[in-house]
């Protein structure tokens, strides 16, 4: 019953930040030009409605989204073709938009992959090493590569958040789990996906450091890092509040970021929010010990 409660208060909490995000986006449509190439941001996919949750949303809602982006002629292109045209310089044709999924869950590849093969979406995987432990993960997710139409992102080793580790640590997340990578699938990692979005200047410097073309995270509140850096491609998670049509709609017109950005200003909400607490757990404890 707890649990249920806790995920049922997340969801509210999601649903509250998005329900703004789009009002403030429906706003911003109204006066001002298109402003940001939407990255979409997916987890986990569930045929069973009452499993659904902040991270994992119904196939059936899957399935209505990618047709919508079929039938309204978006250009659709991995994280590494974006990272390709902003470092060039290059212009985007209309309509661009990134379709990216985390963490390499059993039901991206059982049942939304099959989605992205009926329609030619291009996509990138963000993996991380130990969620590659059992065989069978790593083959299915060599094989998908082997296809061509999902490349491979790294997601780091542990999936640990980076702002919590020493240097060092954040350096070896960084670099081994690309080496790894590449050595498995006998690919180019180009991008890094950062662990529930946690970043700082420093992470964002030794991410380019580490040889990876760009880098994506998540929307922040408005004004907390600049705008501009590939480094801190700002993304769309796609929650089952994109169950709605207009909503999805919304989300897919490049306004929702921005919007969503302002509307965790207004609400003084930090993001990523497991991050902080953590590291306030962590600052209470030394205090206590201290005392």
């Amino acid at each position: 019953m707890k649990k249920q409660t806790k995920r049922r208060l997340k969801v509210s909490a999601a649903v509250v930040a998005a329900a703004g995000a789009v009002a403030i986006a429906v706003a911003l449509m109204l006066i001002v030009p298109h402003r940001t190439v939407p990255v979409l941001m997916y987890h986990g996919f569930t045929e069973d409605e009452s499993a659904t949750s902040t991270l994992v949303i119904e196939l059936e809602d899957f399935e209505r989204q990618m047709t919508y982006l079929a039938d309204n002629h978006f250009n659709v292109i991995s994280a590494s073709g974006l990272a390709d045209y902003l470092a060039n310089g290059k212009e985007l044709p209309p309509k661009t938009i990134v379709l990216t999924f985390d963490d390499g869950y059993k039901s991206f590849f059982d049942l939304a992959y099959p989605v992205l093969q009926k329609h030619g979406f291009p996509a990138t995987a963000y993996l991380f090493i130990d969620g590659l432990a059992r065989p069978d993960d790593l083959d299915r997710a060599k094989g998908i590569s082997a296809e061509g139409l999902v490349e491979i992102g790294s997601h780091g080793v542990t999936h640990r958040m980076l702002p919590l580790l020493d240097p060092d640590e954040i350096a070896w997340e960084l670099v081994s789990s690309k080496q790894q990578l590449e050595a498995e699938f006998g690919v180019p990692v180009e991008t890094f996906c950062y662990p529930a979005g946690a970043i700082t200047e420093a992470i964002v410097t030794a991410t380019a450091a580490a040889g990876y073309t760009a880098a994506v995270a998540t929307a922040y509140q408005r004004g907390q890092f600049p705008r501009g850096n590939r480094y801190i491609q700002r993304r769309v998670l796609v929650s089952p509040v994109a169950g709605c049509p207009r909503v999805f709609r919304i989300m897919t017109s490049g306004y929702y970021v921005p919007a969503r950005e302002l509307t965790l200003k207004i609400l003084g909400i930090r993001v990523p929010r497991d991050l902080y607490r953590k590291i306030e757990h962590h600052e209470q404890a030394s205090a206590d010990i201290h005392r």
